[in-house]
């Protein structure tokens, strides 16, 4: 009779076991997510360790949000892209100035140029020569003075935090994160001097002290004068 009890326990524990061991797992992955650190270090010209240039025109970046599971875009509005946009600025801004270049600007966005460079800034990171690009860079070169293009790409994957297929058992993770890319071009030849990128896990957000980090990251491996 009472190994007959311990069989009836055994078998009413286990579901339970089981859903206490999804419930963790859900909420390890949770955690993960929900910190907003930087993951992966520099993952594109790691080594294009370089020396700031003397003067450097600053672009708004271009913000993309899309869904992890489709890639279906998403409106910016709803992730205060005008806001982060602008304190991606300010973030190159200050980075550029602490590492003493001269001259810091930032760029009219409403010339032409301006506008159709950073609607296209995807294409500057794409490893083909872009002809049409470079004649854009070149034609925000100030005369007789060398200068550097500051050109950024940020491409925001929203998610829906982590899963759990009841079917399979199998516990996944749909969890946003945000790649930012920067380039800088040089105005007399319009070809890329330097690059890098690095990576978020999570969707960042004007205020947050990890969009700081991010861009101080990003923008490291230029060196001071």
């Amino acid at each position: 009779m009472s190994r007959h009890v311990e069989d009836t326990k055994r078998r009413a524990l286990k579901p339970i076991l089981v859903v206490f061991l999804v419930l963790t797992g859900l909420a390890v992955l949770s955690a993960c997510s929900s910190n907003g650190t930087i993951g992966g270090g520099h993952t594109n010209g790691a080594a294009s360790h370089m020396p700031a240039p003397s003067r450097v025109l600053v672009l708004a970046p271009k913000l993309k949000f899309e869904t992890v599971s489709t890639e279906s875009p998403l409106d910016g509005g709803s992730y205060q892209a005008t806001e982060l946009g602008a304190k991606i600025v300010s973030l190159s801004v200050a980075c550029l100035r602490e590492k003493s270049v001269t001259k810091v600007e930032l760029a009219d966005s409403q010339r032409p140029e301006v506008a159709r460079i950073v609607e296209t800034a995807n294409r500057a990171f794409s490893g083909t020569p872009d002809p049409q690009l470079a004649g854009l860079i070149r034609s925000l070169g100030p005369a007789g003075e060398p200068a550097a293009v500051l050109v950024q790409y940020v491409r925001v994957k929203v998610g829906v935090g982590p899963t759990w297929d009841p079917n399979s058992g199998i516990i996944g993770s749909r969890t946003s994160s945000s790649q930012f890319r920067a380039a800088l071009f040089d105005t007399r030849s319009g070809q890329i001097i330097w690059r890098d990128a690095v990576e978020m896990r999570d969707v960042p957000v004007p205020n947050g002290e990890t969009l700081e980090k991010t861009v101080r990251k990003l923008l490291s491996t230029i060196h001071p004068r």
